[in-house]
C-alpha cells in the first residue's frame, strides 16, 4: 500500500492564525517553506507553476462512464487569472498591514521585477491593484452605515481619514460621506 504522505509538491509559505507549534518545521513536508504565525488567516502558498499543470490521472478506470466523467472534469477546469489571484492575495494581506510588493512577489514565488513586468504587460501597476482592492472593500463597507468612515480608512491601511477621503474622491468623484448618503 502506498503511503498517503507521498507528495510531488510542497507549500512555499504557511500562514497560521495561532501560536508557533514546536516541531512543525521538522516535518519533511514543511521543512522547505516559510512559516508565519499570529496571522489574520490560515493560508498556504504554492508555486505558481503548479497552477498551470493539468490534472493528472492517477488511476485507471474500468468503467467508460467514469472515464468520460474524468475527461469532462478536465475540460471544465477554469484557467487561473493571476490578476484576480493577486487581488485576493493583496486583500488577505491588507488586513495584516503588509501589502508591500516584495511581500506579494515572495508569496507567489517570483521576483519583484517579474511581478512588475507581468503587471505592465497587462497595462497595470501594483499601486493600481491596491487601489482596486481598497475601492472594492470601501464600497462594500460604506453600505453598512454602522461602520464609521474613520474605521474603514484604518482597515484599508490609510494613515489618516483625509488620505482615504482624497483617494475615494479620486475613484468616484464623491467623498465617502457623499457616497454613503446616495446609497
Amino acid at each position: 500500500m502506498k503511503s498517503m504522505m507521498n507528495f510531488d509538491w510542497y507549500p512555499t509559505d504557511l500562514y497560521f492564525q495561532g501560536q508557533p507549534v514546536k516541531g512543525l518545521s521538522s516535518l519533511d513536508i514543511f521543512s522547505q517553506c516559510r512559516m508565519r504565525f499570529n496571522q489574520p488567516y490560515n493560508s498556504m502558498g504554492i508555486s505558481k507553476n503548479l497552477l498551470y499543470l493539468p490534472l493528472e490521472k492517477k488511476y485507471h478506470h474500468s468503467n467508460d462512464d467514469e472515464q468520460n466523467l474524468y475527461e469532462q472534469m478536465n475540460l471544465f477546469t477554469l484557467p487561473v487569472d493571476l490578476v484576480d489571484a493577486l487581488k485576493s492575495l493583496i486583500r488577505s494581506q491588507l488586513f495584516g498591514g503588509n501589502i508591500q510588493i516584495q511581500t506579494i512577489a515572495d508569496s507567489i514565488g517570483i521576483s519583484k521585477r517579474s511581478l512588475q513586468r507581468f503587471l505592465a504587460d497587462k497595462g497595470l501597476s501594483y499601486s493600481h491593484l491596491i487601489d482596486q482592492v481598497r475601492f472594492q472593500l470601501a464600497v462594500e463597507w460604506l453600505k453598512d452605515k454602522t461602520i464609521p468612515i474613520g474605521d474603514i480608512a484604518l482597515e484599508l491601511q490609510y494613515s489618516e481619514v483625509n488620505n482615504f477621503t482624497r483617494a475615494f474622491k479620486r475613484w468616484t468623484g464623491l467623498t465617502p460621506r457623499e457616497y454613503r448618503h446616495r446609497l
